[in-house]
């Protein structure tokens, strides 16, 4: 039932200097932020389409508010920890089956967000790699916070290390298409080219 389900959002809020700074260094801050306030926009898009409760989890307290999402703030000390703690803190609040996604994969959409949510009907794990090696998202039936800890977060060894993770618990995970996210000047180029998929 949808009442037991979340889906969170990663972001940041969309300011100059302070979004895709990896990309701002080779197209500039402020193509950086226009590509970041677009990506955003069309993942909410896509997640407003979902028949669940939606929650915007940003990396710094904000006091920006969407419509149809609550708001939290990423608590903890590297990505791993934060994650961990965004599981911790609705499955306390009765979530059965969280996903939990970012905000610069230009390819999500609502079949991919649908197929996560029906695959924790049977499994503990879900996971969406990324071309680079990292995943854009995971999702939990059951809590297993061990699945955030040893990970080299921010390498091309995350998803990897993660699939280890989980067979070392013994999960039983299921995996959604690779897709790719915009982190660097050759994704921006992809990007350009392809544009984004209907959600």
């Amino acid at each position: 039932m949808s009442e037991h389900k979340q889906l969170i959002v990663y972001l940041k809020e969309p300011k100059l200097g302070k979004v895709k700074t990896r990309l701002a260094k080779s197209i500039g801050e402020v193509k950086a932020l226009a590509l970041y306030k677009d990506l955003l926009q069309f993942t909410l898009k896509v997640c407003s389409r979902m028949p669940m409760d939606k929650n915007l989890s940003f990396a710094q307290e904000s006091q920006m508010m969407y419509s149809g999402y609550s708001v939290t703030t990423q608590l903890g000390t590297d990505l791993g920890d934060r994650m961990k703690n965004s599981f911790n803190h609705f499955w306390a609040r009765g979530k059965q089956k969280i996903v939990l996604i970012g905000s610069d994969c230009p390819l999500i959409n609502t079949s991919i967000l649908t197929e996560a949510f029906q695959k924790l009907e049977k499994d503990d794990l879900v996971l969406g790699s990324t071309e680079d090696g990292g995943y854009y998202l995971i999702g939990m039936s059951s809590l297993h916070p061990e699945i955030f800890q040893k990970i080299s977060w921010s390498t091309t060894s995350v998803f990897y290390e993660t699939m280890k993770r989980a067979n070392e618990l013994e999960l039983k995970v299921s995996l959604l298409p690779t897709l790719y996210d915009i982190d660097i000047e050759t994704d921006y180029e992809r990007f350009v080219k392809e544009g984004f998929e209907k959600g």
